[in-house]
């Protein structure tokens, strides 16, 4: 059941035009290991920068959500700095929400981080004290390590 699911959601992201982000298999015959791409949005830190995530779907999916870990380093709350991996505890994930969802809830996340869910604490406590060295160093990092 989980993968006509998915094989329709991929199909139905591949007919639709995504300007801030896209996702691909990197295999053919491996459906439960994609690849995306995310365009820093407008207005924010990651603002000029492409980065990439690894998106891998559980055998249970979609009762479990997507594992999402960052490729391309980034500074965010959000992010584990170490492996890149978002905290599972955002709510980027429903059993009833598409990728296509995810990955708008992703670009969210990029927006305005969740203050509930902290991967990276060194930013956290950056971001509570100082906001403007925080995005100061998320520029940074964008232009180090973003495409």
């Amino acid at each position: 059941m989980h993968l006509k699911r998915l094989k329709r959601e991929l199909y139905q992201f591949r007919m639709l035009s995504h300007k801030f982000y896209n996702v691909w298999q990197v295999d053919e015959n491996d459906i439960e290991n994609l690849i995306g791409a995310i365009a820093g949005p407008t207005g924010s830190p990651y603002e000029g920068g492409i980065f990439f995530v690894k998106i891998t779907i559980p055998n249970i999916f979609p009762l479990k959500s997507p594992s999402i870990t960052f490729l391309t380093k980034i500074y965010h709350i959000n992010i584990c700095e170490s492996t890149g991996a978002v905290s599972p505890d955002c709510d980027l994930w429903f059993p009833f929400v598409t990728l296509t969802e995810m990955m708008e809830n992703l670009l969210a996340l990029l927006r305005e981080p969740d203050l509930d869910c902290i991967a990276n604490q060194i930013s956290y406590d950056r971001y509570t004290r100082n906001i403007e060295r925080y995005e100061e160093t998320a520029k940074e990092w964008t232009q180090l390590y973003a495409i």
